[in-house]
């Protein structure tokens, strides 16, 4: 008895060390995060894995408490934290680890790199948190930097807040440092929004209405976006609406999408016009299409006309290709592709690969650039050729020195 109490004292310990002030009594794994509008729903996964399978690729572990509560979302390659490089995650996921505690009305989120590391996020999101109602919803989000103060994320968002309707709508408004309101997501005009939901749970239906609560067009003369999921919670296509219920053209230009799976991963993405023809997104491809590694990471993101042919999107490359590690873990490099398949100089950068090197714990000490012919390179914009990384014995950055094509330190 005396040796079970002390095992379940060191376990909970253990939690409080890595930040979790409650005990896990239970874990999911998902091999996607889906694409979802709204923090409202802070933590979602897709594609339920099991953990021998969670054990062979990347995933997304939820870690539950005794009151079902999510108090860990940690992205990983088998067991082991990934760098989070952006290209397995969502708007609402930002770290390798998230760690969530509560306390009466509250809930806060803090976020850890791979080696333990209390880091920021969102530019400087040291902190989120949650304000819930007496059912345990969440009306508020707040961004706290390093000092405790406000702060805002990558769109300029400070605060949101929810409004739960009786037809079971919530409606959001953002606001930035000054109070105004602020769009969905940049270009996205969307300002006050209805969110409604599916009988899956799935978000089904965003709305930009005004404060009666009627529906108003956004500048690009849509009104409404409609959302389908599969049996697997992954996103399958998205259409756009004006006010009276016509196909509009939304912000990305296109009308619509539909995502296309090859096994598990997204394969492609079809954009769509009004009469249901291809069209033309804002990136300039008609199509985005992907390749994956066995972990489930992007070896490959093309742009392709209607036909499936690689095009040169409005950047001026057609795609660019992502080497990783052995083990999936750590990005090595990645290049831009032209219409032919082959390395190109970005036109604007005068880049074509970033190659990255890391220490035996996974931190990322030197990056070079190169152009298409594998020559190293000085960057158009800064005349950066090579930057490096020094770090202190915890893993945290101590300094960071950038090189020019004579191997020169300067200063930016």
């Amino acid at each position: 008895m005396l040796l079970r109490s002390i095992r379940s004292s060191l376990i909970l310990i253990l939690f409080v060390s890595q930040g979790i002030a409650q005990p896990i009594v239970r874990s999911e794994y998902y091999a996607e995060m889906p694409f979802w509008e709204s923090p409202v729903v802070a933590f979602r996964g897709a594609y339920p894995l099991t953990v021998e399978r969670a054990a062979q690729r990347i995933n997304l572990k939820l870690d539950y408490d005794e009151h079902n509560r999510v108090v860990q979302a940690s992205v990983r390659i088998g067991d082991k934290l990934k760098p989070f490089e952006g290209r397995f995650g969502n708007l609402y996921i930002n770290a390798p680890r998230t760690t969530v505690t509560y306390d009466k009305n509250k809930e806060r989120h803090q976020f850890y790199d791979i080696l333990g590391n209390r880091i920021t996020v969102l530019n400087d999101v040291y902190e989120k948190l949650y304000v819930k109602d007496e059912h345990g919803r969440n009306i508020s989000l707040k961004f706290l930097d390093q000092d405790g103060n406000p702060a805002s994320d990558y769109y300029g968002n400070r605060k949101f807040e929810w409004n739960y309707r009786t037809d079971g709508s919530v409606v959001e408004r953002r606001t930035d440092a000054e109070g105004n309101i602020t769009p969905l997501r940049g270009e996205f005009q969307f300002m006050l929004t209805r969110i409604t939901y599916g009988s899956d749970g799935q978000v089904n239906m965003l709305q930009n209405i005004n404060e009666d609560g009627s529906q108003v067009n956004a500048p690009c003369g849509a009104s409404t976006l409609k959302y389908f999921y599969d049996s697997q919670g992954r996103f399958l296509r998205w259409e756009v609406y004006d006010k009276e219920g016509n196909p509009a053209i939304g912000p990305s230009n296109t009308a619509g999408e539909y995502n296309v799976f090859d096994g598990i991963g997204l394969s492609s993405i079809v954009f769509f016009g009004k009469e249901g023809r291809p069209a033309t997104h804002w990136s300039g491809a008609e199509r985005w299409a992907y390749k994956r590694d066995a972990f489930g990471n992007i070896l490959e993101l093309a742009f392709l006309d209607a036909d499936g042919n690689l095009k040169l999107g409005n950047r001026g490359y057609a795609g660019i290709q992502f080497v990783w590690g052995k083990q999936g873990r750590f990005l090595q490099s990645q290049t831009y592709i032209g219409a032919d398949g082959k390395a190109m100089n970005h036109s604007e950068l005068g880049v074509a690969t970033t190659k990255y090197v890391h220490s035996s714990k996974g931190l990322v000490t030197e990056v070079t650039y190169l152009d298409a012919s594998g020559r190293i390179v000085a960057r158009k914009d800064n005349q950066v050729a090579r930057i490096r990384h020094s770090y202190h014995d915890n893993g945290v950055l101590d300094q960071t020195t950038h090189f020019d094509l004579n191997n020169k330190a300067i200063t930016q």
